[in-house]
């Protein structure tokens, strides 16, 4: 063996041969190293060990990321005069704004952004922000917070409505929140960015052709779910006005198939209905079915709201959740199981007195939102003229036939709805409130706890009845002194982590 440094080198015989030596013995004679030897030898090799330590890191990669809980804000704008303050789902208070309103700094829409006053007349007013059809999980359909900049974002209504009413379902995995907007129109299917009311998308395409479906060729306006746990999306097409209808249902679970990824690649549509559509794909399994049907009840089919309007649930079972309101009449709720070709109408209804629905114009209409967990979907519509009360279906989006109901039948204000902690929502009606006096009014609203059968004391069966304002929370939240303030509440566009 020779040992060297840059000047000299020192040769010692039968170094190398004493160190193997030496080395052996240890490999042969000492007890730890046989322990761990005979350990390998039982439980596996190195070979093994790495080969599971590759798995592992595998599975934690695609384990979803689960983001933080809802933030909400509290929102008023007495005489053009905006506040808000925003919480977090441990009712912490975060900050506060209120909008500078020079003409020369800020000024689209402030005119359509009161909320000093109800919503109970014969026409659209500037005090419809709080109206209960402005509210939905792709956003509310005028208002734009921002977090920590005093400032917010009044859309321009030319066209907003027209998007946000298109917009369906988005059921993510389990705390994921919804990253994109799904738009059907017609045939046309888009996904678009989460909030973004007006023109602008990542892809659009045109389901009318065979590399994607059997399109029948009737109308559809929003008809589309898309559940990314099961990699199952639905789109629903009226054959006619007489509530005919065909179902169209994709499954890609293929390699980086989702469509509700947090960075969406451009193409990735097209290959997740191509792809079902031949049942060819990689990394997965894919398929595509149509399924002709129809659900006629209550004058459905003497609207368009009801005809063209359904909120489509596809839960993790298979089984289609489809809720609808039919103006003047009722909100009710079907479930179709492809496996049986087989309708279920035997759901509770809620009743209601509006006639105005999407017929009336884009801004009316049924809605829906979300828990943070998504598993509660909540489609809802009015109960009264013009945007006033609120008529909910709460459903399982596990199981669709799992459902709960609830009603609050005010005939002058609107009522909002935001994702509140893992699996609540958080509602207020929206009504006079007097600084000193009791405050703001909340609602929790427990599902899960309604699913297991207690709401506060008494039982509660699936299909029951939800009191909407049962146990409502006065004095948590001070709102902007004024005699006549009537403040919503609105989810925030980006739900960030508070220390």
């Amino acid at each position: 063996m020779a040992v060297a440094n840059a000047t000299t080198e020192l040769i010692i015989p039968g170094l190398d041969s004493l160190v193997q030596s030496n080395l052996n013995y240890a490999l042969t004679n000492n007890l730890t190293i046989q322990a761990i030897q005979t350990n390998l030898n039982n439980t596996g090799s190195f070979t093994t060990l790495s080969t599971n330590i590759s798995g592992l890191s595998t599975d934690l990669d695609n384990l979803p990321t689960r983001e933080p809980l809802p933030t909400f804000a509290t929102f008023s704008n007495f005489n053009n005069n905006p506040w808000w303050s925003i919480w977090n789902s441990d009712m912490k208070y975060i900050s506060a704004g209120n909008q500078h309103t020079d003409s020369e700094l800020w000024s689209p829409w402030t005119g359509v952004n009161y909320t000093n006053g109800n919503i109970g007349s014969n026409s659209w007013t500037s005090y419809w922000m709080g109206a209960t059809p402005m509210f939905q999980a792709d956003g509310h359909m005028y208002l734009r917070l921002n977090e920590g900049y005093g400032t917010y974002t009044a859309s321009n209504p030319d066209n907003v409505d027209y998007v946000i009413s298109r917009c369906g379902v988005v059921i993510g995995a389990y705390g994921v929140r919804q990253k994109f907007s799904l738009f059907l129109d017609g045939s046309t299917i888009q996904v678009r960015e989460r909030g973004i009311g007006n023109d602008g998308y990542y892809e659009s395409l045109n389901l009318n052709q065979t590399q994607y479906s059997t399109w029948f060729g009737g109308t559809s306006y929003g008809m589309i779910g898309y559940n990314d746990r099961t990699r199952t999306l639905v789109a629903i097409e009226a054959k006619d006005g007489s509530n005919n209808y065909r179902l169209h249902r994709w499954i890609n679970t293929g390699t980086n198939r989702s469509l509700n990824a947090r960075s969406y690649v451009t193409g990735t549509l097209h290959l997740f209905l191509s792809e079902a559509k031949t049942g060819l794909t990689s990394g997965g399994s894919a398929s595509y079915n149509f399924y002709d049907f129809q659900w006629q009840a209550s004058s459905s089919q003497n609207y368009n709201e009801s005809r063209y309007r359904m909120r489509i649930i596809p839960g993790d079972n298979g089984i289609i959740g489809m809720a609808r309101m039919v103006p003047s009449n009722t909100t009710h709720y079907a479930t179709y199981t492809p496996t049986s070709q087989t309708l279920t109408t035997n759901f509770n209804t809620i009743g209601l007195t509006t006639s105005y629905g999407i017929d009336q114009g884009n801004k009316y209409g049924i809605r829906h939102q979300i828990t943070w967990d998504n598993y509660w979907v909540a489609a809802y519509s009015c109960y009264y003229y013009y945007g006033s009360g609120m008529n909910t279906f709460f459903i399982d989006s596990r199981d669709p036939r799992n459902y709960f109901i609830a009603q609050y039948g005010s005939t002058d204000n609107g009522c909002s709805l935001v994702p509140f902690q893992r699996n609540k929502f958080m509602w207020t009606y929206h009504v006079s409130n007097a600084d000193g006096d009791i405050g703001m009014r909340l609602s929790i609203i427990d599902l899960e706890g309604a699913k297991n059968g207690r709401i506060t004391s008494s039982t509660i069966s699936n299909g029951g009845t939800i009191t909407m304002q049962n146990n409502t929370q006065y004095g948590l939240f001070d709102t902007k002194y004024t005699s006549t303030n009537y403040p919503i509440l609105l989810s925030m566009p980006h739900w960030r982590v508070h220390q």
